[in-house]
């Protein structure tokens, strides 16, 4: 296994490791030419990564030197400022576990060359109108999981990791524990929900075995061939499916909601998901 690979593999949370691997990805292009075709790397593409990370930390190399022309490189790019700061994290993170440790006078000056302001996707903000928009005609599982989001400070990745044990819901606000491993830092923490998300949360756990069984069903094919499309009955979390449903789910009820907008350089929704966790719980 290469050295790519096994950091990856200590991320529990499927949604850091795919960040981070897009961060490790980009910063290999940067340093040796792009090596892919497409966006997203084959099998035989990432092995030639894996082949480059090996020489990589086999040359004499300026380490902060190379970060900081990457850093200067999604600057000058206009790589959104989100997923800038997503790829220098991921790609620090890469090099601490290659025993490679910045000062923190070279972070603070990698982190001084980050792109800036607005972020290059025309991203518009969710707010409360938005939000009550969404809930007219979101199914019980987009309900939950929007109201959840919107209340608790989580992040998606997060919240489709908590399972029904981390749930407290008699507890007085409803509480949530966010264990470490579901986190980017490793730091585990409580957060809390309004009355109205507990509601939401407690009518989606009365179908959630019901859809759960219905996904096995729809899977079951491709359990054979595709172990990363497996799905488990014995799924203990509260979401059980991962970012990639959750984010068609949400582009569907953009789109019945009339809400569905892309930026027309980017082609990325200009209602995002992820900014969910940043926006105040409907009822303040």
């Amino acid at each position: 296994m290469g050295r790519i690979q096994r950091f990856l593999d200590l991320y529990g949370n499927k949604q850091s490791a795919r960040t981070y691997r897009a961060a490790i990805l980009s910063f290999l292009d940067y340093v040796y030419g792009k090596q892919r075709k497409g966006l997203r790397a084959t099998k035989k593409e990432f092995q030639r990564y894996e082949e480059l990370a090996e020489q990589y930390f086999s040359e004499r190399r300026d380490h902060f030197n190379d970060l900081m022309g990457f850093t200067v490189h999604l600057h000058e790019s206009k790589t959104p400022p989100l997923t800038a700061k997503q790829r220098l994290i991921g790609v620090r993170q890469w090099f601490i576990e290659n025993d490679i440790e910045l000062t923190q006078k070279q972070i603070k000056r990698l982190r001084l060359r980050l792109p800036k302001g607005k972020a290059q996707t025309d991203e518009l903000t969710i707010t409360h109108e938005v939000i009550r928009k969404l809930l007219q005609h979101a199914d019980t599982k987009m309900r939950a999981l929007i109201l959840v989001l919107a209340s608790s400070g989580m992040r998606v990745g997060e919240a489709l990791s908590i399972t029904i044990d981390d749930l407290e819901l008699d507890h007085d606000p409803p509480k949530i524990r966010i264990q470490g491993q579901y986190t980017k830092m490793g730091e585990k923490r409580n957060v809390f929900i309004t009355q109205e998300a507990k509601e939401a949360l407690e009518e989606w756990l009365k179908v959630r075995e019901q859809y759960l069984h219905s996904a096995y069903q729809r899977n079951r094919g491709l359990q054979k061939s595709q172990g990363a499309g497996q799905k488990s009955l014995d799924d203990r979390r509260v979401f059980p499916f991962d970012i990639r449903v959750a984010e068609a789910a949400w582009r569907r009820l953009l789109k019945k909601a009339g809400l569905l907008e892309t930026d027309k350089n980017t082609k990325v929704v200009k209602y995002r998901i992820c900014l969910l966790y940043t926006s105040p719980s409907p009822r303040d």
